[in-house]
């Protein structure tokens, strides 16, 4: 999925990459060490934004209900026409937990 990919990319890869450039800058003396790392910073923190956006933006609430004998009852809420679903290569659903 393309979600975790670019996660990884914004948790892992490019606080790493950072972080091995400002540690071989100061035994290799690369040049520009202040920008190099201020552009992997800044590109990182416009990747996190636009994946908690991404996050946030549900195509539908899956709604978990328990009657009082513990049975449990889900109801899908699709956001949009249900005859779009096979267009898609995938759907994010909440989850609505009592």
């Amino acid at each position: 999925m393309i979600y975790d990919k670019l996660r990884f990319l914004a948790q892992v890869l490019l606080p790493v990459l950072g972080a091995l450039y400002f540690a071989l800058a100061g035994i290799l003396d690369l040049p520009a060490v202040e920008t190099v790392i201020g552009i992997i910073v800044v590109i990182d923190a416009i990747l996190g934004v636009v994946l908690h956006i991404v996050k946030h933006n549900a195509d539908g609430v899956i709604e978990v209900i328990q009657s009082a004998s513990g049975k449990k009852t889900y109801t899908l809420n699709l956001n949009g026409d249900p005859e779009d679903i096979d267009k898609r290569d995938e759907i994010v659903f909440k989850v609505s937990k009592p």
